[in-house]
């Protein structure tokens, strides 16, 4: 257990600083909640980044074997899901437009080979409407 807690905070330490690099770090507490908030929700989660890029485009990657064998639907949900999650996340007035949802098998590395991820879009604008 603590080799996986430890384990989580280093990921969750490269994505935060990843995440710096490539946005506003007023963002990072905001990611880490977003991360933190998928881990608990979902218990085949075994790890996920989340990062935002240019304040308009979400980006996330999952490690779930469960989702990852699962159908584009169950996917698709999820991506909404997650988005739905970080549009509450970062409040009303936040700049996101769009983003990214991909699945990896758990045993996948921490940057994963794109190859093998199983992706979806996240159309923050249609769940900014349905959620009006």
């Amino acid at each position: 257990m603590l080799l996986k807690n430890s384990t989580l905070l280093s990921i969750a330490t490269i994505t935060l600083l990843s995440a710096c690099q490539a946005g506003d770090e007023s963002d990072l507490p905001k990611i880490a909640r977003v991360q933190d908030t998928v881990l608990k929700l979902y218990a085949n989660t075994s790890q996920v980044t989340v990062g935002v890029k240019e304040r308009t485009e979400l980006n996330v990657i999952v490690w779930d074997d469960k989702l990852y064998n699962g159908t584009d639907l169950q996917r698709q949900q999820r991506a909404n899901e997650v988005g739905a999650l970080a549009l509450t996340v970062f409040g009303k007035d936040n700049n996101l437009e769009n983003g990214h949802f991909a699945v990896v098998k758990s045993t996948e590395k921490l940057t994963p080979d794109t190859s093998v991820e199983k992706k979806c879009n996240i159309n923050i604008d249609s769940i900014k409407k349905a959620g009006k």
